[in-house]
């Protein structure tokens, strides 16, 4: 990823109007890729679960660009929305850009309309996407206002501007189809945004004076859920274990009260049996290779339990080891008390199968 300490020298540029087509004159090269389409609608951004969730960019099916928050699939949290030249954001007359919070793809909580020469026309609060106050009221500074600035690379600025310097919401075009969108402080990037790439990789970054910490990125993300997909199966695999080995004390379970009933309707045939043995081996058969899982008793149960719960820990522990921070020796503790609990048994003749995390 570029290094994006992208700053413009406002007053060297003059401010754009908001009349030629922005979407399709700035956004094109962007959106030559996109993450998800669907109803004549192009995504670009962060999904998670097969859901339009966290950051990104939307073109809709009547030409509006959304950028900013989505939760499962919906424009929820704070964002830009920009309609084609010729419309109005729903219920804001001659708005051209609205600035502000979101619910379920509606306009709730604290926004800002702008009209299509960048002046504000209503700053205020919304509910069931229309302004509460009187449409036209704002407290605003007069010195605020929405435009599109220009550098010499050909690098463009969408976004809020206040007292000469880029406060607010902003989106940063870059030549090759490159976004970064987020917040801005007195001309610098400010708090937590999105750098979306050409080809779909993203990193959520957090800004602090301009300079930035990767929060997390695309490439993490897949590396988490294919970690977690694999766990999945993993524990998929030992419940079916389990389910197999319940299966089979409880199958020996039922063989022995046949057997007893049997016996309990001829009891000379059991004593002739008994009294037929050879060399007295059958006094000790029981100690004889590993007894059956039915006849360990509910001390055994319980340990085997507790032995897979270690187990079900340990697959936690190796997926998200960021997670835990004295990982090595809480890691060791656990195979330890595993091994413990395994090898206590063994000698009992009960066995109980050996993780391979143990």
């Amino acid at each position: 990823m570029r290094i994006i300490l992208f700053v413009f020298f406002v007053a060297c540029l003059a401010q754009s109007s908001l009349s030629q087509n922005i979407i399709e004159d700035i956004f094109s090269k962007s959106l030559e890729v996109v993450s998800d389409k669907g109803r004549k609608e192009l995504y670009k951004g962060q999904i998670i679960k097969k859901k339009r969730t966290g950051m990104g960019l939307l073109k809709m099916k009547d030409g509006a660009l959304y950028i900013g928050d989505f939760s499962k699939g919906e424009m929820t949290g704070y964002g830009m929305l920009l309609v084609p030249e010729g419309n109005s954001v729903s219920n804001c007359d001659n708005c051209a850009v609205y600035v502000g919070n979101w619910q379920d793809g509606e306009k709730t909580g604290s926004g800002v309309c702008y009209a299509k020469n960048g002046d504000v026309l209503y700053s205020g609060k919304f509910k069931d996407d229309r302004p509460i106050n009187a449409y036209g009221s704002t407290d605003d500074s007069p010195l605020r206002y929405f435009s599109l600035f220009e550098n010499s690379d050909g690098n463009m600025f969408l976004g809020e501007v206040n007292d000469g310097n880029f406060n607010g919401f902003g989106v940063i075009v870059f030549n090759d189809g490159d976004l970064w969108f987020g917040n801005f402080r007195n001309g610098l990037k400010q708090g937590v945004g999105l750098y979306l790439m050409y080809d779909g990789e993203w990193e959520t970054l957090n800004f602090k004076d301009d300079s930035y910490d990767v929060i997390s990125s695309s490439a993490n993300y897949r590396d988490v859920e294919h970690s977690r997909s694999l766990a999945n199966k993993q524990s998929f695999g030992f419940i079916m274990d389990n389910f197999a080995a319940a299966a089979t004390a409880t199958a020996g379970a039922v063989n022995s009260a046949r057997a007893i009933r049997q016996s309990d309707g001829n009891s000379s045939g059991l004593a002739a049996s008994d009294n037929s043995g050879s060399s007295g081996n059958s006094k000790n058969g029981s100690k004889q290779g590993n007894k059956k899982a039915s006849n360990c008793g509910s001390s055994w149960s319980i340990d085997s339990n507790t032995y897979s719960n270690y187990e079900t820990q340990l697959i936690k522990m190796r997926t998200y080891p960021e997670k835990y921070d004295n990982y090595t020796a809480d890691y060791a503790s656990i195979q330890s008390k595993m091994r413990q609990i395994r090898t206590k048994w063994e000698v009992r003749g009960c066995s109980i199968t050996k993780s391979q995390y143990e």
